[in-house]
């Protein structure tokens, strides 16, 4: 299955220098407790599927069932990029050419009018990957590694007092650069301000990058199969 995804202008450009192994998306609906895990016997879903359940819900067929969430990706399936991008003699992407411009007749330059990566279509896209293995976690388990591993680096230009000053000044709407003394406070400060400070559960999708051919040819037979 083939499926698009959306990425920030910095997540592209980690997966293009090849600092971002995997991405992460919330578990949909969140699960109300801690005693969450992988299944360890799927005899009672889609084997297609990857499903994880409470532990204490093992016993019980019908409430495994009731109380399964199911992941967007299984190993095997493909993903494609959707990012920032525009279109006008050719295709442009904001995370390879920020300052993209349109010549006009009197030899300035029009600034292109990016659009937003919610509307790039499937056609558009230039990044594809394959989906190796798929993990849950909860937001408290994450680590400096895994931060630095989904592509967010580290920066500690500013002191404590300047970071806080430029996360109120961005919380309140004005567009500033937040400096982090480590990927793993970034990412959760990208987490949080991305998904809500509820959203303490998420799929791990680790990926290898792959050819558009490979990606659109098998994604398609497989959803050719499944329909069948």
């Amino acid at each position: 299955m083939l499926r698009g995804e959306l990425f920030a202008t910095d997540m592209v450009r980690a997966y293009q220098e090849g600092r971002k192994l995997h991405t992460a998306r919330p578990v949909k609906p969140q699960p109300t407790t801690t005693d969450f895990k992988w299944a360890e016997d799927r005899e009672d879903i889609d084997q297609n599927k990857l499903a994880a359940y409470k532990q204490k819900a093992y016993q019980n067929v019908k409430v495994r069932a009731e109380q399964s969430r199911t992941s967007k990706h299984r190993p095997g399936d493909y993903i494609y990029c959707r990012e920032t991008w525009a279109e006008y003699d050719r295709l442009y992407y904001r995370a390879s050419e920020p300052d993209a411009a349109e010549p006009i007749e009197n030899g300035d330059a029009r600034w292109f009018k990016w659009r937003p990566s919610i509307h790039m279509p499937r056609e558009a896209a230039r990044l594809f990957f394959r989906v190796t293995k798929v993990e849950v976690m909860r937001l408290e388990d994450v680590d400096e590694q895994f931060a630095l591993d989904d592509g967010f680096e580290p920066n500690d230009d500013f002191n404590d007092f300047a970071r806080d000053q430029a996360r109120g000044l961005r919380h309140s709407g004005i567009p500033v650069e937040v400096h982090y003394s480590t990927a793993l406070s970034e990412f959760k400060d990208f987490w949080e301000q991305t998904y809500g400070p509820d959203a303490r559960w998420m799929w791990v999708y680790w990926t290898e990058p792959c050819s558009r051919e490979e990606a659109m040819c098998d994604g398609a037979m497989r959803k050719l199969q499944e329909v069948r």
